[in-house]
């Protein structure tokens, strides 16, 4: 059988992000294209779709591209207020 445990959840801290959640906030990754990516890095410095679905860089390697970019960012906004993690699962 299965064992389903809780987690504790991580969201935006919307005094941070300047009130609103709407510049930050995206639609699920696999529905977002090329374009849409443009707008949403564009509507917000941080906005998820870093997190998401970041953009691949010129001299990217094996170990310097968009998912080591987005678990950098993660990091960073966990540690400086901008996401905030839930103290009970």
């Amino acid at each position: 059988m299965a064992k389903i445990l809780p987690f504790r959840a991580i969201t935006f801290d919307s005094e941070r992000v300047g009130g609103s959640l709407d510049p930050v906030v995206t639609q699920p990754y696999d529905k977002i294209d090329e374009a849409l990516q443009e707008k949403y890095y564009a509507r917000h410095p941080k906005n998820a779709v870093r997190l998401t679905r970041g953009k691949d860089e010129p001299g990217d390697t094996e170990t310097r591209n968009k998912y080591t970019r987005s678990a950098e960012q993660l990091n960073a906004w966990l540690a400086d207020g901008t996401l905030v993690r839930d103290v009970e699962p």
